[in-house]
């Protein structure tokens, strides 16, 4: 208002002084510079078509509604087109997260290394020369496809440059499977002492013990329910399901004879009937 108030004076007092074209052509640079804004601002011409913002797909997987958040993803990933940006790539990142917990483990093996392949300067949390966590969710989804054998390579590579807990839990598991019961016990035990409240060290570090033989297992096995049942704190917990880029933690827990990917009682329990 207060600009437009003194743009109308302006132009009074240009025309009462007799300079009515300097007024005409402040007018009309006013009215094109609107008419170039609306047509800026019209969506399909210079902006892209409405439609929901990428940050909500974070809420629809937050609530399992994986293919909506999946839609929402690709129709982002396809509006940037090639371009090789820190945007893109994480748009290619979290898409790969919401495959892995929906589990399309293929689909998000394939955008996984989609990403390792292309990582983006100046970028650490993107790049897996740098990242762990990134290099962790590879070999996530790598062992839950079957290979098992890469999957622990990528994990060992990763460890070297500090023991990280969930990533202990991760190869602590893939040991497991693979006969190595003392290896892995050794990767849940420290785990177990970085972080105390994981959930998921504590459940495989029973099931080792279990598999071992040892009275211990079942001491293991309780602290392993209490947490679960536990309000959690922090990724990839407190947040959603930790889908903000290096929040994408996940675990691998022995089920059976196999694997399966961690899910926190509460984020299960948000899931909506019938999504």
């Amino acid at each position: 208002l207060p600009t437009a108030f003194f743009l109308a004076r302006a132009l009074d007092v240009l025309a009462r002084r007799g300079l009515r074209p300097l007024a005409w052509l402040a007018g009309t640079g006013v009215a094109f510079g609107a008419l170039a804004t609306a047509l800026v601002f019209t969506p399909g011409l210079w902006l892209a078509r409405s439609g929901e913002s990428a940050e909500m797909a974070l809420v629809h997987a937050h609530f399992g509604a994986w293919e909506r958040s999946r839609s929402i993803l690709d129709t982002s990933i396809a509006r940037r087109g090639g371009r090789r940006s820190v945007r893109q790539v994480w748009l290619r990142e979290t898409l790969a997260g919401v495959l892995l917990q929906s589990g399309d483990v293929m689909g998000a093996r394939a955008a996984y290394a989609e990403v390792i392949a292309h990582p983006v300067p100046r970028s650490p949390h993107l790049d897996p020369r740098s990242s762990p966590w990134l290099a962790n969710r590879w070999a996530v989804a790598a062992a839950l496809s079957g290979d098992r054998v890469p999957a622990l390579a990528r994990l060992d590579e990763a460890l070297a440059d500090g023991p990280l807990p969930e990533l202990l839990v991760n190869r602590g598991a893939l040991r497991a499977l693979a006969g190595d019961l003392h290896g892995a016990e050794a990767d849940l035990r420290e785990a177990t002492v970085r972080m105390p409240a994981l959930a998921p060290a504590w459940r495989n570090l029973a099931r080792v013990l279990e598999l071992r033989g040892v009275q211990e297992a079942g001491q293991a096995a309780a602290p392993a329910q209490q947490l679960a049942d536990r309000a959690p704190r922090g990724f990839p917990y407190g947040l959603g399901d930790g889908f903000h880029l290096n929040g994408q933690r996940f675990m691998l827990v022995l089920e059976g004879d196999g694997l399966a990917l961690y899910r926190p009682p509460r984020a299960r329990d948000l899931t909506p009937p019938g999504s």
